[in-house]
């Protein structure tokens, strides 16, 4: 569960979300834990509704970029999921916050809760790394043009410009995109759990090309048979 400024007014209250400037954090956290609740099948707030509402035996995970999402996962007692596939720069301190402050005893934790770490990357295969590379700097325009290009046409020429700005920072946002061959990608895929003790990652197709796409997936589950998917469902999976 994840909350997003998306929503018409009547959701943001049932989740919890206040103005900033009036929440203290343990009130926020209650206020957290009161719109978990909606799970449950409980409604208090008139036309807010969970579908499928706990009882239906749905895992809940938090999904975060924040360390305030650590923390109130650990509170909870709730597994943490943690987007690091476009906010890498706290994914150490959140994954060491969130088992630091776990609570095996917390308001929704399960019998016998233990911390649960989701870290996620963006990944890029091919069977060379110059293909990989290649679909790389694609990415890396494209993911310019949908930040800046809002309300204008940003040639490539002006992407590169930009991407190659001594100041520029917004590159840094996909710092966490493991690029190369198959075997490459499993093998960072493997450092980066290991560097943060994941128990699970979430990958990030980061290819631009549908081609291409189809081709990491086909390299990071080979063991897949991807010929019994119809395109738009193989499709749906790069995203």
């Amino acid at each position: 569960m994840g909350r997003d400024l998306g929503a018409d007014r009547p959701d943001p209250l049932g989740v919890g979300q206040e103005p900033l400037g009036r929440r203290d954090h343990l009130l926020a956290r209650e206020a957290e834990w009161r719109g978990l609740r909606y799970l449950t099948g409980v409604t208090k707030v008139p036309g807010v509704h969970a579908y499928p509402h706990r009882s239906a035996g749905v895992p809940l995970y938090i999904l975060g970029s924040s360390l305030y999402g650590a923390q109130l996962a650990a509170y909870l007692g709730l597994p943490y999921a943690f987007a690091s596939h476009f906010a890498p720069e706290a994914l150490e301190e959140a994954a060491r916050t969130y088992r630091d402050r776990f609570d095996p005893s917390g308001p929704l934790a399960g019998p016998d809760a233990t911390p649960h770490f989701v870290a996620a990357a963006n990944v890029i295969a091919a069977d060379d790394a110059d293909t990989a590379t290649e679909q790389y700097r694609k990415t890396e325009l494209e993911w310019l043009r949908s930040i800046l290009g809002s309300g204008q046409d940003l040639t490539d020429d002006q992407l590169v410009m930009l991407r190659d700005h001594p100041q520029g920072r917004l590159l840094g946002m996909l710092r966490r995109t493991l690029v190369g061959t198959g075997p490459e990608v499993v093998a960072a895929l493997d450092a980066l759990a290991k560097e943060v003790q994941a128990d699970e990652l979430i990958v990030v197709n980061g290819a631009t090309e549908e081609p291409h796409q189809h081709r990491t997936l086909e390299l990071l589950a080979p063991d897949a048979d991807w010929r019994d998917r119809d395109q738009p469902a193989l499709a749906a999976a790069a995203v």
